[in-house]
């Protein structure tokens, strides 16, 4: 019964596993329109070097701060759904939680700025906070390689799985957009 039991759990695991990055539009109209949006390989393994492309559309011109508002639900193991509270990391906050300078928290968990931009985003004004982009234009980004850090063992259970993202993006002079995201993460 014991073996039955696993072997069923462990095929709805691997059901829900997303396959690729999903992602839709949660805003009637915005600022920027993704036309694509892409992330490779997914399962996101860690640590490991994942690639990001993206084509976007801007309206107007982006400036000033940015502030979010980012909801994350992970998934456990057997489809039950948790929500990952705001936690204060100092510098910066992780998980479900009203950013007020979205681009310097950016900037901390990703390790660009001003002296470290990737060269596919040097000459679109992203790397710097406050941002500035000049709009309307149209960005694209492709294959950008990003490092995925190495998770302590002891916690990694805690990251592996299935991820819903919804961030909700604004600038000085309004909202920008809003995308859910769907994601799997995984140990190497």
């Amino acid at each position: 019964m014991t073996l039955l039991f696993s072997a069923l759990l462990s095929l709805v695991v691997a059901q829900t596993t997303y396959a690729q990055l999903q992602w839709s539009s949660c805003s009637s109209s915005s600022a920027v329109t993704i036309h694509t949006l892409d992330v490779s390989p997914v399962p996101i393994v860690f640590p490991g070097t994942s690639l990001l492309s993206v084509d976007i559309e801007t309206t107007r011109v982006i400036q000033g701060r940015l502030s979010a508002d980012i909801s994350i639900v992970r998934t456990l193991s057997g489809g039950v759904k948790v929500p990952i509270i705001c936690f204060d990391l100092g510098n910066t906050k992780f998980g479900s939680c009203s950013y007020d300078n979205f681009c310097e928290s950016m900037q901390y968990l990703t390790g660009f700025g001003k002296d470290n931009c990737p060269g596919q985003l040097l000459h679109q004004g992203t790397c710097t906070c406050p941002i500035h982009v000049a709009g309307p234009q149209r960005l694209t980004i492709t294959h950008m390689p990003f490092d995925v850090p190495a998770i302590p063992s002891l916690v990694s259970f805690l990251f592996t799985g299935e991820w819903d993202v919804k961030a909700r993006v604004s600038d000085d002079f309004g909202e920008l957009g809003c995308v859910e995201l769907k994601f799997s993460v995984k140990p190497k």
